[in-house]
């Protein structure tokens, strides 16, 4: 398994700025011959809560 950070997985423009996850794990999926293996990937947005009142806020009814 391999983990990428800030991948490029759709370039919209010769200038680099395309779709980027944070995060992209891979990992090779195969029986047998290493030649018929496939990739499964997965991309992984992480989030971040910069609300200081946030846990307050939510116990609010």
């Amino acid at each position: 398994m391999v983990i990428n950070r800030e991948v490029v997985v759709k370039p919209t423009d010769a200038g680099d700025s395309g779709e980027r996850p944070d995060l992209l794990g891979q990992a090779i999926a195969f029986e047998g011959e290493l030649d018929a293996a496939e990739t499964v990937s997965v991309p992984v947005e992480i989030k971040g809560s910069w609300h200081t009142g946030q846990r307050k806020e939510a116990r609010r009814p």
